[in-house]
């Protein structure tokens, strides 16, 4: 109990000096990012994932008209077009990995929690500043450089539905326009999710306050979105409908079998997102209109599109990306609260219970032990019986919560001293090194994938047909694709006479074929499984195979 008062003695104190206090969650945001922006180590060990950037670049590069399949992004290649503009040669490569893995996801994590404390109106409280020190932690981990748009779009439509003047409304509905028509261009998934925040703001909006502004600023949103799809597929960068059919049409192989772990993750994100809905249902516009507030109603939408989007494939990865919308749901509860009651809602008090009771199962079964959660808990409830009725569960949450705060900065704290060694090692490129030398190709690649790229260079090939699914060897061989799905993994067995039609055609005397690295047997299923046409028709084409380094071609005849 003395360890009790001296900690809420602390925290008194530190709330006392506000500016102080609302300085705690942007360090604590600057400490978690310090590890990927301190450099990028080399070489590059995840060529599937990094290689994206690259696969739709270098085909667009090379061949304007090609409109290939871009996988998540509409025009996420962007960053490597401007950086291989701006720099030219192999000089291209570093600082698009640098700006796509750390510049762009630390705004998107920046600007989440700027939105956060906006939202709150810079109030600070003890909970408030736990909540926005746990998000600034947390946020790296939750977006990333395909949800740069759609976060800003939440943004300016907070802006837009809690503006009370006249003056600077137009300028606010160009704002969410603009950042809307972006975002639709930018990532296909996230566009969508913030199509359908948007509309179910306006609408809502419309609904409850019977205001026909608001259907004509819906319109304007469909007619500004039609306008830019229009404009990226008249420009042969995107075929964007042809992408979004493609992308439904092949979710479903990504996801996991049924198993405990997948159940366990995918509950964890469906009840975090029910439960924060549940929790802030009651928000209200004001306290003499008892309907839902339309930005309530809106970000509640984005978080059901997010938590579908992280739940098709539930490895905490992806679970994690239906984490930051009910966050803003939450903060936005809290600065539109009315005064609190004696009695919690049947849905507040079903909303914490359900997230404490399933965390508790979650790390029973896959972590920590039960027993020791169940002493722990128990006894804390014992501590809380000294205080009154109110006291006790702020007490017992607020714990938690700074602990789990605690717990959160461990992982950080390990990157940046592995990040440090490593600078130190010379494994990790600083960008101060980069500009002073340069980065080639020969060190961003592995030693597979530089031999890979340097063997189709060399065979002549017009394009490049990249079995491996490493984007990493489009880059280094600066060849467009030679189908239009520059991974074929993306692609199912409904689509194989397809590609073998693409194959017939195309004009080239080497592929890269094969590889032992991960992403050529994604779910444990290689590409000779997924697409068995193509593997026959590639090994009766190009009967000379060639190794060296965990990657093998197939070539028409032997090279040196």
């Amino acid at each position: 109990m003395q360890n009790a008062c001296k900690h809420h003695s602390k925290m008194s104190k530190l709330l006392e000096k506000p500016e102080v206090a609302r300085r705690v969650p942007p360090a604590l945001l600057f400490f978690s990012l310090m590890p990927r922006l301190l450099g990028v180590e080399l070489p590059i060990g995840d060529s599937f994932h990094i290689g994206e950037w690259f696969a739709a670049a270098t085909t667009l590069w090379n061949d304007p008209t090609s409109s290939p399949l871009t996988i998540h992004g509409g025009w996420d290649f962007i960053p490597a077009i401007v950086t291989r503009w701006l720099t030219g040669g192999e000089n291209y490569f570093y600082p698009t990995i640098y700006l796509t893995g750390a510049i762009i996801p630390a705004i998107a994590a920046a600007m989440l929690l700027l939105l956060l404390t906006r939202i709150m109106k810079g109030r600070i409280t003890w909970p408030a500043l736990i909540f926005l020190s746990i998000a600034a932690v947390a946020a790296p981990t939750l977006v990333g450089t395909r949800d740069l748009f759609l976060i800003a779009t939440c943004w300016s439509l907070y802006e837009l539905m809690t503006h009370s003047k006249s003056t600077g409304r137009r300028s606010l509905i160009i704002l969410v326009i603009a950042l809307l028509s972006a975002g639709v261009v930018w990532s296909f998934d996230r566009g969508i999710a913030g199509l359908v925040t948007v509309l179910t703001t306006l609408l809502s909006a419309a609904y409850f306050e019977k205001k026909f502004s608001y259907i004509r600023t819906a319109g304007l949103v469909v007619l500004c979105t039609a306008l830019i799809i229009a404009i990226a597929n008249t420009s042969g960068t995107i075929d964007y409908f042809y992408n979004v059919l493609f992308l439904a049409q092949t979710s479903s192989q990504w996801r996991y079998p049924l198993s405990p772990s997948f159940t366990a993750n995918a509950l964890s994100a469906i009840i975090f997102v029910a439960a924060t809905i549940a929790a802030t249902i009651n928000t209200r516009l004001s306290e003499k209109r008892a309907y839902f507030h339309p930005y309530w109603l809106g970000i509640s939408a984005c978080a059901l599109m997010m938590l579908r989007i992280g739940i098709n494939r539930a490895d905490m990865d992806h679970v994690t990306m239906a984490m930051w919308a009910p966050m803003i749901l939450t903060a936005f509860s809290y600065s539109t609260r009315e005064e609190p009651g004696n009695k919690p809602t049947f849905a507040l008090a079903a909303a914490v219970s359900s997230i404490i009771a399933y965390f508790i199962l979650y790390y029973a079964w896959f972590g920590i032990a039960f027993r020791i959660l169940a002493c722990s808990f128990s006894s804390s409830l014992l501590w809380c019986q000294q205080l009154g009725p109110g006291s006790r569960v702020r007490v017992f949450l607020a714990s938690l919560s700074v602990w789990f705060l605690v717990l959160s900065l461990v992982n950080p704290t390990r990157s940046l001293a592995s990040t440090t060694k490593s600078i130190l090692k010379r494994r990790i490129v600083t960008p101060i090194e980069y500009l002073y030398k340069g980065v080639p190709y020969s060190r961003i690649a592995d030693p597979g994938n530089a031999w890979a790229a340097k063997m189709i260079r060399d065979s002549g090939s017009k394009c490049l047909l990249d079995m491996t699914n490493s984007g990493i060897i489009n880059a280094g061989a600066n060849l467009p694709a030679c189908i239009q799905a520059s991974y074929p993994v993306y692609a199912t067995k409904k689509f194989e006479d397809k590609l073998l039609r693409e194959i017939e055609n195309m004009d080239a005397k080497a592929v890269v074929y094969s590889s032992e690295n991960w992403q050529y047997s994604i779910d444990s299923k290689d590409m000779k499984k997924r697409l068995p046409k193509v593997d026959a028709l590639l090994r009766s084409r190009y009967p000379v195979e060639q190794c060296y380094e965990k990657y093998c071609i197939r070539s028409q005849q032997a090279m040196d």
